[in-house]
């Protein structure tokens, strides 16, 4: 019995090891198209106006493709934060019930 698991086990790994192997790479003559990311929250830690900055990077620079930033901390409400402040957990929750206890919480939510 023992012996069907570990044969089981060297076929699976056989086979993960022959499919890693054998995937496809990326074609190298494939047309690159570059761009650049904007976060305004690193623009202000760098003592710019991020909207000055955002503009001269468009002008100066003139790029094409843009990746945006958006935090979701920063553009989502303080309301669920504050509704989470004022529940009172208990300290004594295990890992698995803390998480099951914020499911919960979550749930009554929405």
């Amino acid at each position: 019995m023992k012996k069907r698991y570990i044969f089981l086990i060297v076929i699976c790994l056989l086979i993960l090891v022959g499919l890693i192997l054998s995937r496809s790479t990326a074609d190298p003559n494939r047309q690159i198209t570059w761009g650049i990311t904007f976060e305004e929250t690193f623009a202000k830690k760098l003592g710019l106006d991020w909207q000055a900055a955002y503009l001269a990077m468009l002008d100066d620079l003139g790029v094409k493709k843009i990746r945006l930033v958006a935090h979701y901390i920063k553009n989502s409400s303080n309301i669920f934060r504050r509704r989470r402040r004022r529940k009172q957990t208990p300290q004594n929750l295990s890992g698995f019930a803390a998480f099951f206890n914020n499911l919960v919480f979550l749930w009554k939510q929405i």
